[in-house]
């Protein structure tokens, strides 16, 4: 019996990250840096890292995800395969790989696949 209610937690919890990861992923694709900042916590921010850059603080990572979206005429982020793994009640990894597009206001077309499981 516990099990099968363990099971029915991790379904719960999971969806509930894919459903707030759907939303992240919507503000990124309107190129939204206000809706985009509110999913990365105001108290308790680690660090973020992109490529070879880290950003220790929140502002560093806010500012530079700005910049970014403002240099864009738009973009289309794509999941493909995303998977969630609660850990606790509280905590949950997900892991995902996208197709993305960008359209920078220069008029050049730059195309991805990112893979944010790399294991």
């Amino acid at each position: 019996m516990m099990k099968s209610f363990m099971d029915a937690e991790n379904k719960t919890i999971g969806k509930e990250v894919e459903d707030q990861f759907t939303q992240l992923i919507s503000a990124i694709n309107q190129s939204n840096a206000e809706a985009w900042q509110e999913y990365y916590s105001k108290e308790l921010f680690l660090s973020a890292i992109v490529n070879t850059d880290q950003y220790a603080t929140r502002s560093a990572w806010v500012d530079t995800i700005t910049s970014y979206f403002s240099m864009r005429d738009g973009q289309q982020v794509e999941p493909y395969d995303v998977h969630v793994t609660a850990l606790t009640p509280d905590l949950a990894l997900l892991t995902s790989q996208e197709k993305c597009e960008m359209w920078p206001k220069d008029g050049k077309n730059v195309a991805t696949h990112f893979n944010a499981n790399p294991g």
